[in-house]
């Protein structure tokens, strides 16, 4: 997939941290409901959450960090080559996902509310929807399964609701399948984290695939990293 540079975002780095270990695969939050404001409109809430992946990517590795996207919109570190990297966003949390540039990673975060289940049909077959109740799975967390998924391919799978196919479940853990564009059909392990707040579900899943999920988790205070302008 050839890159293209022209959407570039720098961090200005006021802290020389290097929290991420470029060897490990692993999962930071922030909880961004102390900054978004009641009054601010759907605009204003994304520049928030767009301030704060910017904050956090640069106090998590320590340096000038230059995010960039490629044609099909999938993020990636102009400034660390070596890194994999995933980006979520919700009214309520911003999620990013690092790992070695050998391993793919997929991440979706999603504030709970009623917009999934009244959507369902779109994207859920029938049978997607008889496996659900029978695996007592809710709307949010296929929804976010499938988002998960679409990012793991970078974008390359057509037909969200129709080519991400729910299969089952095994405890936290989503069974999903895809068939990209000219390839055969895979079988994806998402792994389902409903957060501590209650009201807001992380899923993720990694390229080779595999049942053994194994990135840590770390949840980052706000407070620590350099945010201005809101």
């Amino acid at each position: 997939m050839k890159r293209s540079p022209k959407t570039v975002i720098r961090a200005m780095p006021d802290l020389a941290t290097h929290i991420h270990c470029a060897q490990q695969t692993s999962i930071y939050l922030v909880d961004i409901r102390p900054l978004i404001k009641r009054d601010r409109d759907k605009a204003q809430q994304l520049l928030v959450q767009q301030m704060v992946v910017r904050a956090l990517l640069c106090y998590l590795l320590g340096d000038d960090v230059a995010l960039a996207h490629e044609a099909n919109g999938r993020p990636y570190l102009a400034s660390h080559p070596d890194l994999s990297l995933s980006i979520s966003h919700c009214p309520t949390a911003v999620a990013v996902a690092l790992a070695s540039n050998t391993t793919t990673i997929g991440i979706d975060i999603e504030s709970k509310s009623g917009k999934a289940a009244k959507l369902l049909k779109r994207y859920a077959s029938e049978q997607e929807q008889a496996r659900m109740k029978e695996d007592n799975t809710s709307p949010i967390e296929l929804w976010s399964a499938k988002e998960t998924v679409y990012k793991l391919s970078g974008g390359e799978i057509k037909g969200f609701g129709e080519k991400i196919i729910y299969q089952g479940r095994e405890g936290e853990t989503i069974l999903m399948s895809s068939m990209p564009e000219g390839q055969i059909p895979q079988l994806h392990h998402v792994r389902v984290v409903p957060l501590p707040d209650g009201d807001t579900v992380l899923t993720f899943a990694t390229y080779p695939s595999t049942s053994d999920h194994s990135p840590s988790i770390h949840h980052v205070d706000q407070s620590l990293l350099s945010i201005q302008g809101i």
